[in-house]
């Protein structure tokens, strides 16, 4: 699992890198940024699972920098949590209208930003999951297609794969 934090300030990163470290995962690799540019381009090279994106910061804001993320093909699917202490409705709603999934309010209470956060982590896990699986099970299949064609290979490929999964 990797997640991004951007935020212009190294206070909160701190704060949030121990969050995920200790509380959310323990095997959480982190991409920290200190602005949004910094972010786009790391992000060029870098994919991430999830990223946790301040709204006031020097240069490009968090609602610029995530309509940036979501312009891209590559980036577009990238869930985006608001992290801020701007809490007027019209900010809310703005940071939904440019993609973010979630919006908390600094200073954030822990147990709720642990729940939010934990919430699109076992959802990306959860999914990747699944493709692993529809993935097993396609290549499970286009080997009984294969030794459904050849009686030399009988039960084979099903065999290897019983015993793949035992080691496993």
């Amino acid at each position: 699992m990797k997640v991004m934090i951007v935020d212009d300030s190294k206070t909160i990163i701190k704060v949030l890198y121990s969050l995920l470290t200790n509380k959310i995962h323990k095997n959480i690799d982190i991409i920290e940024c200190g602005s949004g540019e910094e972010a786009l381009k790391i992000l060029k090279d870098n994919p991430v699972d999830l990223i946790l994106l301040d709204v006031v910061m020097n240069g490009l804001d968090g609602y610029e920098t995530c309509q940036r993320i979501k312009k891209e093909p590559e980036t577009n699917a990238i869930p985006i949590i608001f992290l801020t202490s701007k809490n007027e409705e019209k900010d809310i709603l703005k940071g939904f209208e440019v993609g973010g999934v979630d919006y908390i309010f600094k200073p954030f209470r822990e147990a709720e930003f642990i729940a939010r956060v934990n919430l699109p982590l076992e959802v990306i896990e959860l999914k990747k999951q699944e493709f692993e699986d529809i993935q097993s099970e396609v290549l499970l299949k286009v080997g009984e297609i294969g030794e459904s064609r050849s009686k030399e290979t009988a039960n084979h490929v099903k065999r290897v794969a019983e015993y793949s999964y035992l080691l496993d």
